[in-house]
């Protein structure tokens, strides 16, 4: 039985064109090694079943990396206009910040008073931290480039399930995208704080629906500050996404129907007309 998929990065940013080859081992080594490959959107990058992604156009997606049941992700940001981080081009993946000790920070959340802040620097808020937090009025602060990011204790929903805190921001020609926790499960809802900048170029957040492959608008974005509870692909936009496509094809639809009535009507009433 597989226990765990691990990855030797949860997310790549590339351009078009560019590719990146997937390192993965499962554990145990004694559990079934064969690997399954999967884009959730092929449009923005494809993968193998050898595990080599290919960045076809701007967005971002994530590819799943399954194994049984047990399944890792990873988040392909793919930006017209930088350099790519995979195997072609220049490294822009951003550089790791020095990491917090994780067993000194647990203790910290565990003698800190209640309503207190704690700040750490992690690129991934590991269970046990979690599970320190879980229950309590205090939170936690990781600050990134660009953003901070904070899950507070009465939030925490799982502790079981990590939180990465790398979003990965990035231009497309739709908006500013980024993907929360690699697209996996949420342990609770986080706030992300905007830097005043980034706050102050966007005003409306749209989260992405895979099953309909539509944006949609959420209410949760107020000040600078994302309130999310949902792991997937997010959107910033400086200005309302209007579906036309959507709109037309549903009054072509609805117009359609109405002629195919219309003619059923006239084809039973005719039959009366001339008596």
């Amino acid at each position: 039985q597989t226990d765990r998929i691990t990855l030797n990065s949860s997310y790549v940013v590339l351009k078009p064109g560019a590719t990146h080859t997937i390192q993965a081992s499962v554990s145990p080594s004694s559990a079934p090694q064969a690997l399954t490959y999967t884009s959730m959107d092929s449009k923005v990058a494809t993968v193998t079943s050898s595990g080599v992604i290919r960045a076809v156009s701007a967005g971002s997606t994530t590819v799943t990396v399954s194994n049984g049941a047990t399944k890792a992700a990873i988040t392909v940001i793919v930006n017209q206009g930088t350099a790519s981080s995979g195997d072609t081009g220049e490294d822009t993946t951003p550089t790791e910040p020095e990491q917090t000790d994780v067993d000194a920070l647990v203790e910290q959340i565990k003698s800190a008073a209640d309503g207190a802040v704690i700040e750490a620097r992690l690129s991934v808020v590991p269970a046990a931290v979690l599970n320190a937090l879980s229950g309590t009025d205090k939170a936690l602060t990781v600050p990134q480039d660009g953003y901070s990011l904070t899950i507070r204790g009465r939030d925490i929903k799982n502790a079981s399930n990590e939180l990465d805190t790398r979003l990965a921001f990035a231009e497309t020609e739709d908006g500013l995208e980024f993907t929360l926790n690699g697209g996996g499960y949420m342990p609770g809802e986080v706030e992300v704080t905007l830097d005043e900048t980034t706050a102050a170029a966007y005003r409306y957040l749209y989260l992405y629906n895979s099953t309909t492959e539509e944006w949609q608008q959420l209410n949760t974005y107020e000040n600078g500050v994302l309130t999310l509870d949902t792991a997937g692909r997010y959107l910033l936009r400086s200005e309302v996404f209007r579906t036309w496509g959507l709109g037309w094809w549903f009054v072509g639809t609805v117009s359609v129907l109405v002629v195919v009535l219309a003619v059923i009507y006239i084809g039973f009433k005719r039959r009366y007309w001339f008596w």
